[in-house]
């Protein structure tokens, strides 16, 4: 099939040639934690932690102060230099954090069902992930208007997947100074994608996600089952939108955890929410 690629944002593996391995475990109870975003920070190379919370983290040039962060959504960020993790073995303790988040109540009765988000469906105008899958996001602002909304699933049109099995992290930040801030979900929010094209339907009503402002969202892979035989810029694509100027929807992309963010607007992925609100 031939697709019309947003060239910016196929993640696209670099050619490494020395790599640091390591362990990443929970500073209080000692347990491994898996996928755990590491990354160059300023630059593209980076890398996620497997299930049992080893990690290779390759890169191609070393300077003296060249510093990698590791970081993961209910724990507090910790920053070395590559030369602190060349000392074997390298284990990493990261230390549990309190989202200190404010309540928002809806009440559930009598809502108003509503559709937030992009339901495209196109097969030709794509953006997706290459061979180097995990790492790089892909996603969307989340326009809320003057009431909360309640957002009860997540929806993502899939045009090919060459796995097995991607298992995908969700991340909600805030949309900020017209780009992504911080986390403002403290939960780690994982699900998996093992159809070969189709919608994919999330059921989130479990994590009483309740937004009074912005949003923006996206979708990570974090871990792959099988060999893509397909291209390497066509392991895993989604649809994608292109609308009018003026509109309200932005695309929002990174190739890694500690890459800058690419920023369009008047586009977005093929991903919508169904809300709830008063």
């Amino acid at each position: 099939m031939t697709y019309i690629l947003l060239l910016l944002f196929i993640q696209v593996g670099t050619v490494s040639s020395q790599s640091v391995e390591g362990h990443v475990i929970d500073k209080d109870t000692g347990q491994p934690l898996s996928y755990v975003n590491i990354g160059i920070m300023g630059t593209t190379a980076g890398t996620v932690s497997d299930e049992n919370g080893n990690f290779i983290l390759q890169y191609k040039n070393k300077l003296s102060q060249t510093r990698v962060r590791f970081s993961m959504i209910g724990y507090k960020s910790s920053v070395y230099t590559l030369e602190e993790l060349e000392e074997q073995p390298v284990k990493i303790k990261l230390e549990p954090e309190v989202y200190n988040l404010d309540e928002v109540v809806v009440s559930k009765s009598a809502l108003k069902k509503r559709r937030i988000g992009t339901s495209t469906s196109s097969k030709i105008m794509v953006t997706g992930w290459s061979n180097n899958i995990r790492g790089g996001e892909r996603g969307i602002r989340i326009k809320v208007d003057e009431k909360p909304v309640f957002l009860k699933n997540l929806n993502v049109h899939v045009v090919n997947n060459g796995y097995e099995e991607v298992l995908m992290r969700v991340h909600f930040r805030k949309f900020i100074d017209d780009s992504a801030g911080e986390h403002i979900v403290g939960r780690d929010i994982l699900f998996p994608i093992r159809k070969k094209s189709g919608w994919i339907g999330i059921d989130l009503e479990a994590y009483d996600l309740v937004f009074e402002e912005d949003v923006v969202v996206t979708l990570q892979p974090v871990q792959k089952k099988g060999t893509c035989k397909e291209n390497n810029d066509y392991c895993l694509v989604i649809s994608l939108n292109r609308f009018k100027p003026f509109s309200t929807s932005w695309f929002f992309a990174k190739t890694s955890s500690e890459s800058n963010w690419i920023i369009k607007k008047n586009w977005s992925p093929g991903i919508y929410f169904t809300a709830y609100e008063e």
